[in-house]
């Protein structure tokens, strides 16, 4: 993990409110708007619900302004288009049977001349809530050739009361870097829909000082269902340890995987 990485995750922080990260797919949905030329644009997005997996089969319809009236469907990854000619974004809404309107929002690009409009629906079954004090622990692939230190890491963290379906989770319990300013190091931002939990920690990752000078970086998401006061989480995503930290990483070690873990334990 070089300083371009670092340079792109600045970038995203800047494009993104962090505080209302929609999943994974949390970023896109929340980009501030891209000062673009004026249209013609094609319209496309995406539906997902508050957790950020797609839905599949939801009904999008232009509801005001230009091509009032036209109604298309979701795909199996949540997205749909609309052909072009649009000079400002419609008025749009998005349904489904078993779902609930939560939220939208959109940025317009010039690069293609598009509008893009993604909605979150949510369910009339309240989130779980896990307002309480846990440890995450994040362990590595144990086909990773990883040295011993860098191989599982255990973080605190609290998660408030109440039913939102977006959280943003400050950990604590190790020694982060210090980085630029605008990088945030030591947070994980959760998403909920009922009892599915998913969480990301990536653009940026967690990224941890180790013995000497030494860190590791912890990216990627994890996700599934919370039911008692452990649940155990399948991550996609990279350790990668850094043999120096400051200006780059030398002596780096990365381990991609989709078998890494995370437990989520309450106190």
């Amino acid at each position: 993990m070089r300083l371009v990485f670092l340079s792109l995750a600045l970038v995203l922080l800047t494009a993104c409110n962090r505080s209302a990260v929609t999943g994974p797919t949390p970023s896109a949905a929340n980009a501030v708007p891209v000062v673009a030329p004026p249209g013609p644009y094609s319209l496309a997005g995406s539906v997902s619900d508050t957790a950020g997996r797609p839905i599949e089969g939801a009904t999008v319809e232009i509801v005001g302004g230009q091509q009032a009236g036209s109604v298309t469907t979701t795909l199996a990854d949540g997205s749909y288009t609309f052909g072009g000619g649009f000079s400002a974004a419609p008025a749009m809404r998005a349904n489904k049977s078993g779902y609930i309107f939560d939220s939208t929002n959109s940025y317009t690009t010039g690069d293609p001349p598009t509008i893009y409009r993604w909605f979150r629906l949510g369910s009339s079954t309240p989130p779980i809530d896990l307002g309480g004090t846990y440890d995450l622990t994040f362990t590595a692939d144990p086909s990773c050739a990883l040295p011993l230190e860098a191989r599982s890491r255990r973080y605190l963290t609290s998660i408030p009361a109440g039913n939102a379906t977006l959280r943003t989770l400050t950990l604590s319990g190790a020694s982060f870097v210090t980085a630029p300013a605008g990088y945030v190091s030591n947070v994980v931002y959760m998403s909920v829909f009922e009892n599915f939990v998913r969480f990301y920690f990536s653009d940026p990752p967690i990224w941890e000082t180790l013995t000497g000078p030494t860190s590791l970086y912890i990216n990627g998401s994890a996700d599934g269902e919370v039911t008692g006061s452990t649940a155990h989480f399948r991550v996609t995503g990279e350790f990668e340890f850094c043999g120096v930290t400051g200006n780059g990483c030398e002596k780096e070690i990365e381990c991609d995987s989709t078998n890494h873990t995370l437990t989520l334990t309450r106190h």
